[in-house]
């Protein structure tokens, strides 16, 4: 994955990008935030990839799967099953942004207004 800033090519790795608010609103009302490039000042946004998007779905929805089967059944977890599931919502998305992303894939791209 590439951590480079789209604006000033600086290398983001490991920097920690901060929260801002668009222009005129409070920090404590602020309803839609940009994150500012450390080194130009320049407004970026995460550019998730596809697979990162449906890998925390999937893994709530193994979650939701064990505790449904195990409430049908009238039965609880073990401690060994919920350090699994624990690990699970830990290192899926981790190997997921480790392996499945493209070494060329933007990790920021440019702040643009994005209706959802």
């Amino acid at each position: 994955m590439d951590y480079t800033c789209p604006l000033c090519t600086a290398d983001l790795k490991g920097q920690r990008l901060r929260k801002v608010p668009r222009e005129g609103e409070f920090r404590f009302l602020a309803l839609r935030w940009h994150l500012e490039c450390p080194f130009c000042d320049g407004a970026l946004m995460l550019n998730q990839h596809p697979s990162e998007k449906a890998a925390f779905p999937l893994v709530m929805l193994v979650v939701v799967a064990i505790n449904g089967v195990a409430w049908l059944a009238g039965s609880r977890a073990s401690g060994s099953v919920l350090l699994v599931v624990l690990a699970a919502m830990i290192v899926v998305p981790y190997v997921i942004i480790r392996f499945a992303t493209p070494e060329t894939w933007l990790r920021y791209v440019p702040w643009r207004e994005v209706l959802v």
